[in-house]
């Protein structure tokens, strides 16, 4: 089986992290895959926010967003 059809077929949504930081080199990789996935209709809506400070993530995570 093609490589890339194997690893779409066996994803799995991970729900527990790691309090380990990403380095810088692999977490650049991992945006510039993002910048490439594809978009709804080509709309190219991606935005990404890259948090790595426990007390700003908490923050964020419990922050109460008005929904309009």
């Amino acid at each position: 089986m093609n490589k890339t059809i194997e690893i779409i077929k066996n994803r799995r949504s991970c729900r527990t992290f790691s309090s380990r930081k990403i380095k810088e080199d692999k977490l650049n990789q991992i945006i510039e895959c993002g910048m490439y996935a594809p978009s709804a209709l080509n709309k190219q809506s991606a935005n990404m926010l890259v948090i790595q400070d426990k007390k700003v993530l908490n923050k964020y995570a419990t922050a109460k967003y008005d929904k309009k």
